[in-house]
């Protein structure tokens, strides 16, 4: 390098640095100011670079992963698409084509127009020998259906498809019955495995209930009957009682009675008069023993109706209980 150039280099640097000494020379407080400023900002452009490379790298792995499902969906959907088609070339192979089928395919290999003896003729080549009878009765039905027409001694195809038959629609649709009958029986006769099961459980609950409630019958049957027998002893007893007192009271009257019978007959030797009297004072004692009797049985008859009308009330309000 020459001087002159080295001249030329310098000048700037000078310059430079008198516009450095001139930059610090602001006051102490602004120049502290201007320096956060500028943290500020550095610290705020970091932050946003360090956002979008997070952005962009983010994008780039949804990108990638993207790209990786879409390409594991394309090899999917090819292979699918291989596997139907070499399906469609077996299920072609392994079919066996019906007479009218054949007529058709011969039709349009013949470009759509061919006589009786063409059509046989070809369909031998084929490898599908037919009689004339069942070949006429092939285009016959094919005429009828309006696939084929006669057309100045040529046989020729309308565009009409082949209508499919009847016996195999019904098959496939009983094929597809059968299915949803068998995914309905499973499904049904596990609802009803779950149906027996809680009407097994809900018998078994009211047979127990039944047998608790027959139980509880039997228990109040035995305690009607015993407080009936009870009734019936006391009912008897009382009758005992009775009976007891009335043979004790007869014997007591018979005993007065000869009591009285010898007092009399003593009394009797002494005087008549003392007799009369004494007759009448017994028709008093009599009268009024017969009188406080009744009143007694009345009193005893009145105990009783009470006791009866006590057992049936007691029976009406166990009936009802």
């Amino acid at each position: 390098m020459t001087e002159l150039e080295i001249q030329e280099v310098e000048i700037p640097e000078v310059s430079a640095g008198i516009e450095q000494q001139e930059a610090v020379v602001p006051e102490v407080d602004a120049g502290k100011k201007q320096k956060k400023a500028k943290k500020a900002k550095k610290a705020k452009k970091a932050k946003k670079a360090k956002k979008a490379k997070k952005s962009k790298k983010a994008k780039k792995s949804r990108k990638a992963r993207k790209s990786k499902k879409s390409a594991k969906k394309s090899k999917k959907a090819n292979r699918s698409k291989k596997a139907r088609r070499n399906n469609k070339r077996k299920n072609r192979r392994n079919r066996r084509r019906s007479v009218a089928a054949r007529v058709v395919a011969a039709l349009k290999a013949l470009k759509g127009k061919a006589t009786f003896a063409a059509i046989r003729a070809y369909l031998a080549k084929h490898g599908a020998r037919v009689s004339k009878r069942a070949l006429r009765r092939v285009l016959k039905q094919l005429k009828k259906q309006r696939v084929v027409k006669l057309v100045k001694g040529k046989y020729a195809l309308t565009g009409k498809a082949i209508p499919a038959k009847k016996s195999a629609k019904k098959a496939r649709k009983a094929r597809k019955s059968k299915k949803s009958k068998k995914s309905k029986k499973s499904k049904k006769s596990k609802k009803s495995k779950k149906a027996k099961k809680a009407k097994k459980a809900k018998k078994a609950k009211k047979a127990k209930k039944a047998k608790k409630a027959k139980k509880s019958k039997k228990a109040k049957k035995a305690k009607k009957a015993k407080k009936a027998k009870k009734a019936k002893k006391a009912k008897k007893a009382k009758k005992a009682k009775k009976v007891k007192k009335s043979k004790k009271a007869k014997k007591a009257r018979k005993a007065r009675k000869a009591a009285k019978k010898s007092k009399k007959a003593k009394k009797s030797k002494k005087s008549k008069k003392s007799k009369k009297a004494k007759k009448a004072k017994k028709a008093k004692k009599a009268k009024k023993a017969k009188k406080a009797k009744k009143s007694k049985k009345a009193k005893k008859s009145k105990k009783a109706r009470k006791a009866r009308k006590v057992a049936r009330k007691s029976r009406k309000v166990a009936k009802r209980n």
